[in-house]
């Protein structure tokens, strides 16, 4: 009993240190969303079911089913789960008001989706007043190595084809063995 609390309160402190992360945090509007989503049948009352069918769910969206070479590791005791999900409740009733779960909620500190998007905007705002040879540069910057390349590439097919053809045109090859020849070498030079 003693091991599953530890695993318990190990597994509730590694949960914490990845949720806390510096920026802003989630405002009413996404936690009302969220306590909506997680609140099914609108009772004003988040109930332990409900965040075990949540977590459940994410956990199948996340490993789905586990392949013959994937790890598989002892299932961890049933009990040690239910305390675990007990202590996100920060309760040990089977129901907790909306309003307080909430304020759990909030003192995970879950880094707001909201920054990123408002960051999004800005970006292409900016992309938006850039100029076109600057554009261009960057592009430039970024593909011009992959475009060199490919044309190095189209070059050499063109180059390695074209001399396969004038080759066996020119040669005795034509007359002895035909277009067909002529154009096997061709086609062969190209690739």
């Amino acid at each position: 009993m003693d091991q599953s609390s530890d695993i318990v309160q190990n597994e509730k402190e590694q949960v914490k240190k990845e949720l806390v992360q510096e920026g802003p945090y989630l405002n009413e509007e996404e936690l009302e969303e969220f306590l909506n989503d997680l609140d099914e049948n609108s009772n004003g009352e988040i109930e332990y079911s409900e965040i075990e069918l949540k977590l459940d769910e994410v956990h199948e969206e996340i490993a789905p089913k586990a392949q013959p070479h994937n790890l598989h590791h002892k299932d961890r005791d049933l009990e040690a789960r239910h305390k675990f999900l007990k202590s996100l409740m920060g309760s040990d009733k089977k129901t907790i008001p909306r309003a307080e779960f909430k304020e759990i909620v909030k003192s995970w500190k879950v880094p707001s989706m909201r920054p990123g998007k408002k960051a999004e905007e800005d970006h292409k705002e900016y992309m938006k007043r850039m100029s076109v040879w600057r554009r261009l540069r960057a592009w430039w910057e970024v593909r011009g190595p992959e475009v060199v390349f490919l044309a190095m590439v189209v070059f050499l097919q063109l180059a390695f084809g074209i001399w396969q053809f004038v080759k066996y045109l020119t040669g005795p090859y034509t007359a002895g063995f035909g277009w067909g020849v002529v154009l096997a070498k061709t086609s062969a030079g190209i690739l």
